[in-house]
């Protein structure tokens, strides 16, 4: 019965991380595409668009 509670244990945080996870590049990948849109935005005179 231990056993069986300790692989539950386990299994349980190992579900947790992975939703944590998730989460997290979810949050960092919708930051990447607000970066993009904004970045598309710019006029190809910008200070921005001539030096990079």
């Amino acid at each position: 019965m231990l056993k069986d509670l300790q692989a539950t244990n386990a299994a349980g945080l190992v579900k947790v991380f992975r939703g944590r996870i998730r989460s997290i590049l979810d949050v960092d990948y919708n930051a990447f595409k607000a970066i993009v849109a904004a970045w598309n935005q710019e006029s190809e005179k910008s200070f921005l668009r001539q030096w990079s």
